[in-house]
C-alpha cells in the first residue's frame, strides 16, 4: 500500500451516516458520489486557507481508479499551485446535478497523471460567432499568433468544455479544452471525444469545427487532427472528506441600490443543523491547555461559535487550535478536538476585555465517536427547542456556517 492509499484509509476511518437530507457523511456516502463527480470532470472552485480570491480547477478520474483521493486539475490562477501546498485548511464548492456542494479538505501532495489527449492544430483564426460570417470562409481574418495563444490559453486553463463537428457531419461530439503547448510549433490538446465513436471519426476527418462559449460570448475556429497522444500531466491530490454539503442559497434584499430599491444579495448557507445550548446547561471550550474557559453560542457537527475576551491577534482567522476541549452535558469527561480552524472572529469594540468577541471555528480530523456524541446532543436539543424559536437570523448571517 502506497503513503497515499495509507493516509486517505485514515481519513475516510469511521461509519457512514447520512446527518441530514443535504448532507452525505462517511465514506459509503461520499465515495460513490465523488467518483460520480469526477466522472464527469465537474469544476470547482478552491478556497484557500483565508486567502482573498477563489482558485478554478476540475475534478480528475482517482489515479488508481479506487478513489483512493480526490484528483484535481492544477488550479487557475496558477500562483494557486505554490499557496496549496503550504496550506492548511481548503474550501472545495461546484455544481452537481444542480445542487451546490460543499467540503473542507486538506492538501495531500501533488502527482503525475498519464492521460490520452487528442492532438489539434493551432487555428488560423479564433472569431466569434455571427449570422454574418457564418458558412463564408472568405470573410475569415487570420488573428494574429499572439493573441490566437494567449485566448487558447486561458481557454485550456479554465478547461472550457466545447462541441465538435467533423467534417461535414451532423452530428455534434463534446470535449473540454486540456492544454496549451507552447514549443515550437505550439501544440493544442482536448480531451477524449464523448461519445467514444467520436475518437475514430476525428482520426479520419479532413477538418474539424470547434465551438464554445468563453465569457459569454461564443468563439468558433476550424482545426485539423494530428493524433492522439499520451501525456504525463502535474495534478494534485486532496484528502478524501468526511463530510460533504449541500449549499443554500439564500437571498436577502436590501435597500442600497443607487435609487433606493432594494438590490438582492446570495448568500451560500450549508445545510448542518445547528443548535443554541440552553442557559440552564450551557457548552463550554477549553483552551491553552484548559487554562481558559469560554462559553458556546451554537453548535453543528461541523464546528462551534462561544464568546471570549480574546481578540484577533491571539485568534487569527485561519489558525489552527490543536486539542481545544469541549464539555457536553450529555457527556461526563470532555471531548478532546484534535484540530479545529479559526473561521471569523468579530470584535465588539464597546466592551473591551468583556466576554463579547465571538469566534466561530470549524471542526478537522473528528473521529465518528465524538462526532456522534455531538450529534447525540444536538438532537436531544432540537427535540428541546420544538416550537420554540431558532437562533436568530440576524445572528446566522453574521458567522460562517459549517
Amino acid at each position: 500500500m502506497g503513503v497515499f492509499d495509507f493516509l486517505a484509509k485514515i481519513v475516510n476511518s469511521g461509519p457512514s451516516k447520512e446527518t441530514d437530507s443535504g448532507v452525505l457523511a462517511g465514506p459509503e456516502k461520499v465515495l460513490p458520489h465523488l467518483k460520480n463527480v469526477c466522472k464527469q470532470k465537474t469544476s470547482l472552485n478552491l478556497q484557500i486557507d483565508d486567502r482573498p480570491g477563489q482558485f478554478s480547477s476540475v475534478f480528475l478520474k482517482d489515479l488508481t481508479e479506487k478513489q483512493t483521493a480526490v484528483t484535481i486539475d492544477t488550479l487557475v490562477p496558477q500562483e494557486g499551485n505554490q499557496f496549496i501546498e503550504n496550506s492548511d485548511t481548503l474550501s472545495v464548492s461546484y455544481t452537481f446535478q444542480e445542487k451546490r456542494l460543499s467540503f473542507d479538505t486538506r492538501f495531500l501532495g501533488t502527482a503525475l497523471k498519464k492521460l490520452s489527449l487528442v492532438k489539434l492544430s493551432i487555428p488560423r483564426f479564433i472569431e466569434e460567432r455571427s449570422e454574418k460570417k457564418a458558412g463564408n470562409p472568405d470573410l475569415h481574418v487570420e488573428t494574429p499568433l499572439k493573441v490566437r495563444l494567449g485566448h487558447l490559453q486561458k481557454i485550456c486553463e479554465q478547461s472550457i468544455p466545447l462541441e465538435l463537428k467533423i467534417d461535414e457531419q451532423d452530428k455534434a461530439y463534446k470535449s473540454i479544452f486540456a492544454k496549451l503547448q507552447r514549443d515550437d510549433p505550439p501544440e493544442l490538446y482536448i480531451n477524449l471525444i464523448s461519445p467514444k465513436e467520436g475518437n475514430k471519426d476525428i482520426a479520419k476527418s479532413r477538418s474539424v469545427l470547434l465551438s464554445y462559449t468563453f465569457q459569454n460570448r461564443n468563439f468558433f475556429f476550424e482545426s485539423d487532427f494530428i493524433e492522439i497522444e499520451k501525456k504525463k500531466l502535474k495534478v494534485i491530490r486532496l484528502y478524501n472528506p468526511r463530510i460533504i454539503e449541500e449549499v443554500v442559497r439564500k437571498r436577502i434584499s436590501k435597500a442600497d441600490g443607487p435609487s433606493g430599491e432594494p438590490a438582492a444579495k446570495v448568500v451560500d448557507r450549508r445545510k448542518f443543523n445547528r443548535v443554541a445550548p440552553s442557559t440552564d446547561s450551557p457548552l463550554h471550550v477549553y483552551l491553552e491547555y484548559g487554562k481558559s474557559k469560554w462559553e458556546v453560542t451554537n453548535i453543528s457537527v461541523g464546528g462551534t461559535a462561544f464568546l471570549t475576551k480574546l481578540t484577533k491577534e491571539k485568534l487569527k482567522v485561519g489558525m489552527a487550535i490543536n486539542n481545544m476541549g469541549l464539555s457536553l452535558p450529555t457527556e461526563t469527561a470532555k471531548i478532546i478536538l484534535p484540530k479545529v480552524i479559526v473561521r471569523d472572529l468579530q470584535e465588539n469594540p464597546a466592551l473591551p476585555g468583556e466576554k463579547k468577541n465571538k469566534c466561530s471555528v470549524e471542526f478537522f480530523e473528528l473521529n465518528s465517536s465524538d462526532r456522534e456524541k455531538i450529534e447525540k446532543y444536538i438532537q436531544k436539543r432540537e427535540e428541546e427547542l420544538k416550537g420554540k424559536p431558532s437562533i436568530l437570523e440576524e445572528e446566522l448571517e453574521r458567522i460562517d456556517e459549517f
